[in-house]
């Protein structure tokens, strides 16, 4: 639980690095393990402070396995729908932290991420987990080190290319 409560202290850092407002960056999360559990979607209250203290509210669900394929589609078919509150006009970014290598297949749910456009940044807390099958950007990094990456991650991956540019943005986690 103390890894899964360092993954919320970095998704708190990047909520802050975009300034949430409700006309610009949208964000759900989504957690994985065992099942896919969304935590929260885009038609929920997107103010800042109001993110940061979900986010904090958020409880480590644990498991046995680490069904990153199925997190990946379930992100892919069910959060970015307009249904659920994504905007059309909008990319669509996700930030996947994982720390364990993936316990289903990945290879079909990461072509759905090429085929959708859809930008995955996959921050990766195990040196053991095979990096050659995610699409960069990867980050390899360690769960003490995960606060700290934020100015890292949101500046070489995320920083709008101009003011007017809006994104949605999902966040994954497991430990």
């Amino acid at each position: 639980e103390g890894n899964f409560n360092k993954t919320k202290e970095f998704m708190i850092g990047i909520v802050e690095k975009f300034h949430e407002t409700e006309e610009t960056t949208y964000v759900t999360v989504v957690q994985y393990s065992n099942t896919v559990h969304e935590e929260f979607s885009f038609i929920s209250v997107q103010k800042n402070w109001e993110l940061i203290e979900r986010i904090r509210q958020i409880q480590y669900q644990g498991g046995e396995n680490t069904n990153t394929g199925s997190a990946i589609m379930h992100v892919i078919e069910s959060t970015l729908t307009t249904v659920n509150g994504a905007r059309k006009e909008a990319p669509d970014l996700v930030f996947m932290i994982t720390s364990n290598p993936p316990t289903d297949n990945i290879t079909n749910p990461i072509n759905a991420v090429i085929n959708k456009d859809v930008k995955l940044i996959s921050i990766v807390a195990d040196p053991t987990i095979k990096i050659a099958e995610l699409p960069p950007p990867v980050v390899s990094t360690d769960f003490d080190n995960i606060p700290n990456i934020v100015d890292d991650v949101y500046g070489t991956c995320c920083r709008p290319a101009n003011a007017e540019t809006t994104a949605t943005t999902t966040m994954t986690a497991t430990t």
